[in-house]
């Protein structure tokens, strides 16, 4: 998380995220990825979850990045810190439908 939850940090894009989005993000920050497009609504959920302090579970289609609204996943966006009082990491996790496997194979 960066200046309380104004960008974000991705520290790791797993391979699968890596060939559904067409692109590696390890280590961009999320201004970085989308700085000719959109910003994506993930970027809202990992501010709820920072504001909120709970997880949260968002399904949808990748439509916010060019060329790859075919993909749709589910996220599940859980916040990690020292305390239940302050987000300081949050770790996603991605499962994406089988169409999108088979639509992008």
């Amino acid at each position: 998380m960066i200046d309380g939850g104004t960008d974000f940090r991705n520290r790791y894009w797993g391979t699968l995220i890596v060939e559904s989005a067409g692109f590696d993000a390890t280590d961009k920050t999320h201004l970085e990825i989308y700085k000719n497009q959109p910003l994506g609504p993930q970027l809202e959920n990992y501010q709820l979850v920072v504001t909120e302090r709970r997880a949260n579970i968002v399904y949808r289609n990748s439509s916010f990045i060019e060329n790859r609204d075919f993909i749709v996943y589910t996220s599940l966006n859980l916040p990690l810190g020292k305390s239940d009082d302050v987000v300081e990491h949050i770790i996603s996790v991605v499962d994406y439908d089988e169409i999108a496997h088979g639509h992008s194979e």
